[in-house]
């Protein structure tokens, strides 16, 4: 992540900034940046000599051009200062195609419908490296979307795709992106094409149990999965969990999948493991709904000392993984609270969403593009709970 260091002291950088994006904590500062409609959270961090700057953690950006200005906007103000930077000196803004979206983007645009249209088959690649694979997929019968967290991936496939309109790259976590954003029964091939294998910490696989009720519900009828690996003993993981389930059917995989991996690891001799599964059955689950906002009237009279007062706490999660409250911060400016906090799908995915409490409303602050999942909502009314007992 980007950052600079200044030759400044805390608070001095401090009494710098707009007090009304500025929120505080006990040991360090938030600043709110907006910038095209985005905010940009900037950890302001005390430092022996200096003071450091850079991205909070969760606020991620394909364009980091936006966060570098923002970063040498705040630098600027101490001219001569500056004694260490990541930023480069010159910034050459790009402009993000219309294929990339966000999660919140995704929801704004109205899904898979809204970005693609109704018709033709819907072909959806999780974790699509280079984009050469999802390239291969594109033509003008088909709808193909590509889920990605990398953004050198990200650019990768989007300097592959050009102007092509039949395409969406979609920056988010795989599973998560499958179970909260896609429709029932809305994916006719999905492909997982060399998940990362987790050798020496196979709890974070991408694909185990819970996946398959997942994958069941979003395929269509008579969909398929088409899997690849060069890991033997995630292969045998994988075929055990497929072959063993009543939802699946195994099929032949396809003959040619042309990938720049496949062809790394058939260069120096591996095997390579492929697989298919045509969808027999599905789990139905209600879900919930994604949203955009969570909105909640949560009174509070005194905000300055629930902050003062803080401690971090978490919870359980009813269906699996945790939500953790790290930090409350305070705008004395604004008179609101910015609570940074952590929630962990049972996948171990992290996410990091800001909660925002001005004038009795708490609600998600965007970010990078983050949206409201049904666990998030149930952990945002657990929060606003714990305000009100707080507030007494």
């Amino acid at each position: 992540m980007s950052h600079i260091m200044v030759r400044k002291a805390f608070k001095e950088v401090l009494r710098s900034l707009p007090p009304e994006g500025l929120y505080l904590s006990r040991r360090e500062a938030l600043f709110l940046a907006e910038k095209g409609g985005l905010v940009y959270p900037v950890a302001i961090i005390p430092k022996e000599g200096g003071t450091m700057m850079k991205v909070q953690r969760g606020g991620h950006f394909l364009d980091q051009v936006p966060l570098a200005t923002v970063l040498l906007s705040i630098a600027g103000r101490f001219e001569g200062e500056v004694l260490q930077s990541t930023v480069p000196a010159r910034l050459h803004s790009k402009p993000i195609p219309p294929q990339y979206v966000t999660p919140r983007v995704w929801l704004e645009k109205g899904g898979i419908q809204g970005l693609l249209g109704e018709f033709g088959p819907l072909l959806v690649e999780v974790g699509f490296g280079n984009g050469e694979f999802l390239e291969g997929l594109i033509s003008p019968e088909r709808r193909v979307v590509g889920i990605e967290l990398s953004n050198w991936s990200i650019r990768k496939a989007l300097k592959r795709l050009g102007g092509r309109d039949s395409c969406v790259i979609l920056k988010a976590p795989g599973a998560w992106a499958l179970q909260w954003l896609f429709p029932e029964g809305s994916i006719n091939t999905l492909y997982m094409l060399f998940p990362f294998p987790w050798p020496k910490k196979p709890a974070r696989r991408m694909i185990q149990a819970p996946l398959l009720d997942i994958v069941s519900q979003v395929l269509a009828e008579g969909g398929e999965i088409v899997l690849a690996t060069d890991h033997a003993e995630y292969a045998r993981e994988m075929e055990s969990l497929f072959q063993e389930s009543p939802l699946f059917q195994e099929i032949p995989p396809p003959v040619e999948l042309n990938t720049k991996y496949l062809r790394k690891w058939a260069s120096q001799g591996l095997k390579i493991y492929k697989m298919a599964y045509r969808k027999v059955g599905s789990v139905y689950r209600e879900k919930g709904e994604t949203l955009l906002c969570y909105s909640l009237e949560v009174p509070l009279s005194h905000p300055q000392a629930l902050w003062k007062g803080f401690s971090p706490w978490g919870f359980p999660l009813p269906q699996g993984g945790y939500f953790k409250v790290e930090d409350c911060l305070y705008c004395p400016s604004r008179k609101a609270l910015l609570f940074l906090t952590v929630l962990q799908d049972p996948d171990l995915c992290l996410h990091h969403p800001f909660l925002l409490w001005e004038k009795g409303v708490m609600d998600i602050l965007p970010t990078w593009g983050e949206v409201v999942t049904p666990p998030l909502a149930w952990s945002i009314k657990r929060v606003a709970s714990w305000i009100k007992r707080e507030a007494g």
